[in-house]
């Protein structure tokens, strides 16, 4: 099946008909891919206008349902969105893309594994699944922007309503076999007001309470429905005397009966079945489980490293750029062996001609029609630019694959560097609070010695100014986490990205070997850079074959058939001697060509090839020398790094004893504030460094196999165990 064609069809044929219009959303049916989230006994059957069967009583959504509430919606990109029913998770992902964030609530266990994994494959980080009912919403993160039921429900308990922002949508599709409605609430402040969107018949959502038409409950107080043009009916909350009356009107224009306003068709627009309100208290939740949610939640926020690259390896240009310029590479050599194949062609023509012959010669005005048609074939048999310039379209996709790989790396080091940049900027911004905290302790306490008597004025005074810096510091930390987290998102397209720190106790890798000359001669063999060189060096070189070419014999197989039909308003012996009727010819040949005299042209193309020739090596030693300088700067720099992590780790702990000692020293009056604080900040200054100077062993260790050619994606993963799981 053309996959690609089906979604056009599913789009142009049933979607967009259905008044799905907003150019973002079909973009977005057309980057999420469908088929992906569909199980695979029903991949076929993904892109066809029905629900499509999950389980014995779950379903996945008809393809313009999907499109049409998530139109309706209108998601923005600072919103938080609650989905209650992931089911496979399709619809998580299309809101992913258009929120800030989403949380999915799935019942079904096997579902909601299903569509975490789905939702990691597709690279949707901001989509978080839990595996809970959803009947009463997710108050632990309350308030939401949006919140989604993907599937029907009897009504929509108060609850969900509840946990709505003021100028929060609510959409759901309500009702009972055989009559459903998709709805939109628009939380107004206290009212809530309802909109009809269209009708519909979807599958049940677990966990919601099914209600008769007899013991439902009537709208939410103060809540409006809208009434198809007209002024919304305002709904009093009595259930006993109940009515909907139009605003301003002094009559009752409704009854309410069973919690369903039925209007009077000759006083106010009628209404199908308007959306009932099932009224529900808000369940209580134990302090356990209220914690491990929100422990769940953090933790779905945060992303390893390697998840992070997944991701970035299809949102990030110059990556997406490389690889589809050795893909244009591959193309282009499979271009170059139409040299030594057979070309075929078709030629036909159609002419009508009118001959006036001179009076007295003959018959006057002759109509002639004249159709042609026929094959014309060719074969190069020998032509000796023809080996070189093919061999120089491999070498070209041979050089597209160098800088594809060059790329990879690329993009891993560039990710890795901001990754742990954040979590570097995200210990400055701790160390500097934590030192505030000392310092504003150490404040207080010289204000109380001064206050008593045991202190001069200079220890507050020095606290105090010390105390205005660590403020400024944690200002300056906090600035620059910021900045570092749009470095990070920008890699993967979506905002609030938040990095796995490193586990604890920290154990950095040790390098595969320890001397440098191992290191420059695996560059040496392996860098895309050399390799890139040394293809240049071979693409010079067939590009002197080829200019010598030009001083050779070329020789060329011809063969064409065709026939030629004339048709005129001739008659007798005269249509036959002017050779009416089809004519047919064939004919086969060798056409040999060989260059005497060019003016030159040969002769100074190949004296310019010969000097590229030599330019080419000269780039060659180049790229060498400068994978060699690169390969040992980075060597030595991992090695400085490494020791510089031991030397910090004894700064941390003679710092803590120095820290110590200052303080009770000061107790006992042989230390100044002063020192204290001198201490205090030495301490979390090499708490800070040695925390930057692990990151910097892990990010140079890949910069260091970069600077080899070495780096691969299992680098990666092998950084990626060092984080918290």
């Amino acid at each position: 099946m053309n996959l690609e064609q089906a979604r056009f069809n599913m789009i142009e044929q049933q979607i967009r008909p259905w008044d799905v219009l907003d150019p973002a959303v079909l973009e977005l049916l057309r980057v999420v891919h469908r088929e992906d989230f569909v199980p695979e006994a029903h991949k076929s059957q993904a892109f066809v206008d029905t629900e499509l069967p999950l389980t014995a009583t779950r379903r996945m959504l008809a393809p313009k349902v999907e499109a049409r509430l998530l139109q309706e919606l209108k998601v923005q990109r600072h919103e938080k969105v609650l989905e209650i029913g992931a089911a496979t998770g399709h619809l998580a992902a299309l809101l992913g893309h258009k929120a800030q964030r989403v949380i999915s609530l799935e019942a079904d266990a096997g579902l909601a594994a299903q569509a975490t994994a789905n939702l990691k494959r597709a690279g949707v980080l901001n989509a978080t699944v839990l595996n809970q009912d959803g009947s009463g919403g997710l108050p632990a993160e309350e308030p939401f922007d949006v919140i989604l039921l993907s599937g029907s429900v009897a009504a929509v308990p108060q609850v969900l309503l509840n946990q709505l922002k003021v100028g929060g949508r609510l959409a759901a599709i309500v009702g009972e076999v055989p009559v459903m409605r998709a709805v939109l609430v628009t939380r107004t402040g206290a009212d809530f007001r309802t909109v009809e969107l269209f009708d519909t018949v979807a599958g049940r959502l677990p966990g919601f309470a099914e209600a008769s038409r007899a013991l439902r409950s009537l709208p939410p107080e103060g809540a409006s429905v809208a009434t198809g043009g007209r002024a919304p009916l305002r709904c009093s909350p009595s259930p006993q005397n109940a009515a909907c009356r139009l605003p301003g009107a002094s009559r009752r224009m409704a009854s309410v009966t069973g919690g369903l306003c039925l209007y009077n068709p000759g006083r106010a627009s009628f209404l199908r079945n308007p959306m009932p309100f099932v009224s529900a208290s808000r369940p209580i939740l134990q302090p356990l489980a209220l914690a491990a949610g929100l422990l769940l939640a953090g933790a779905a926020q945060a992303q390893s490293l390697q998840e992070l690259y997944d991701t970035a390896r299809g949102y990030d240009a110059t990556y997406l750029a490389a690889r589809a310029n050795a893909d244009a590479a591959a193309a282009r050599a499979a271009q170059a062996e139409a040299l030594v194949r057979p070309s075929l062609g078709l030629q036909a023509s159609g002419t009508q001609a009118r001959t006036e012959p001179p009076s007295g010669a003959g018959p006057s005005g002759i109509n002639s029609t004249t159709l042609q048609a026929g094959l014309q074939g060719k074969y190069s048999v020998y032509n000796a630019a023809n080996t070189p310039t093919i061999d120089k379209a491999k070498r070209g996709y041979a050089v597209a694959q160098a800088d594809f790989e060059s790329a990879e790396q690329d993009l891993i080091v560039r990710l890795a560097s901001a990754y742990f940049d954040v979590l570097s900027a995200k210990d400055t911004l701790t160390t500097s609070q934590a030192n505030k905290a000392a310092i504003a302790e150490q404040l207080a306490s010289a204000k109380r010695n001064f206050e008593v008597g045991t202190a001069t004025i200079t220890d507050t005074r020095e606290a105090q100014a010390r105390y205005d810096l660590a403020v400024a510091q944690e200002l300056a930390a906090d600035n620059d986490l910021r900045v570092k987290h749009v470095t990070l998102d920008q890699f993967v397209g979506r905002v609030g990205v938040e990095p796995k720190g490193m586990a604890q106790p920290v154990a950095l890798p040790a390098l595969p070997s320890d001397n440098v000359d191992t290191w420059v001669a695996t560059g040496d063999e392996q860098h895309p850079a050399i390799r890139k060189a040394r293809l240049g060096l071979e693409v010079a070189q067939l590009d002197t074959q080829i200019a010598r070419a030009g001083d050779k014999p070329t020789l060329d197989a011809n063969a064409t058939v065709g026939a030629q039909n004339l048709h005129n308003s001739l008659n007798g012996a005269a249509a036959v001697a002017s050779g009416v009727g089809t004519t047919k010819t064939a004919s086969v040949g060798l056409t040999f060509t060989y260059p005497i005299y060019t003016g030159g042209l040969t002769q100074n193309r190949i004296k310019e090839t010969l000097v590229l020739e030599d330019k080419a090596r000269n780039d060659l030693d180049f790229a060498r020398r400068s994978v060699s300088e690169a390969t040992r700067r980075a060597f030595f720099g991992v090695q400085s790094l490494k020791a510089q992590v031991s030397a910090y780790e004894a700064a941390e702990a003679s710092t803590k004893l120095a820290l110590e000692a200052t303080q009770l020293g000061y107790k006992v009056g042989v230390r100044v504030n002063l020192d204290v604080l001198n201490a205090q900040t030495q301490l979390y200054t090499t708490q800070r460094d040695l925390a930057k100077a692990r990151y910097d062993v892990v990010v140079n260790g890949l910069k260091l196999r970069q600077a080899s050619g070495q780096l691969r994606a299992e680098d990666l993963t092998a950084v990626n165990t060092l984080l918290v799981k």
